[in-house]
C-alpha cells in the first residue's frame, strides 16, 4: 500500500462522519478514511465499488488504496 505524506492529501473538497475528500491529479481524489473506521469497513466499501463498476453502474473506480500518515485512504474517480 503506497504512503503518501501530509502535503500529498490536495484540497479538502468535503468532510463526512466517515471520511474527509480531498482533490488529486485532474479526475481523481483522494478518500481519507477517520482513524476510527474499521479496516474491514474500507476492504468491504472498495470491493463493493469495485463490483458495482464491474456490472457498469455508474459509481467512482477504485485506483489504489493508500496510508496517509496512520490513515486509510482511496484514490478514487
Amino acid at each position: 500500500m503506497p504512503e503518501f505524506e501530509q502535503p500529498n492529501r490536495g484540497n479538502l473538497l468535503a468532510k463526512g462522519r466517515t471520511s474527509e475528500i480531498f482533490t488529486q491529479e485532474p479526475g481523481r481524489v483522494l478518500k481519507l478514511y477517520r482513524l476510527d473506521w474499521l479496516l474491514e469497513a474500507i476492504e468491504q466499501e472498495t470491493h463493493i465499488l469495485k463490483v458495482v463498476n464491474n456490472l457498469g453502474i455508474p459509481s467512482p473506480r477504485v485506483y489504489e488504496t493508500v496510508k496517509v500518515g496512520d490513515r486509510t485512504g482511496l484514490i478514487l474517480e
